[in-house]
């Protein structure tokens, strides 16, 4: 029988998981349908789209070693490793909503 420590270790990876999977389709959804679309439309925002896949590449990255590092039990570098991901989700974010104001201004002045 699991205590209850093993029972919050395995709900916190579970967690991690659907995190993941919740992103990861999120992500799959601006690469294939909203940063093809805007970069036809507007081929000035390509840079920055392709910055935009690089972060989910490394937002990815980085559940995965999340992952890793909760099934090793390695609770201090998991907690480091969750704070930098909250940060990079912060600027990521943060980037995604000004390049989409920018894109409303367009379209809303056009």
């Amino acid at each position: 029988m699991l205590c209850e420590s093993d029972d919050a270790h395995a709900e916190a990876g579970v967690a991690v998981e659907h995190l993941a999977e919740v992103i990861e389709s999120h992500f799959m959804a601006e690469e294939a349908i909203y940063f093809p679309t805007i970069s036809g439309l507007r081929p000035e925002f390509k840079q920055q789209l392709a910055g935009f896949v690089e972060a989910h590449q490394r937002i990815g990255g980085s559940l995965r070693d999340i992952a890793r590092l909760l099934k090793r039990d390695d609770f201090e570098k998991t907690v480091e490793a969750l704070d930098c991901l909250s940060k990079e989700l912060g600027e990521y974010q943060s980037a995604e909503a000004k390049i989409f104001r920018k894109l409303e201004e367009i379209i809303y002045l056009n």
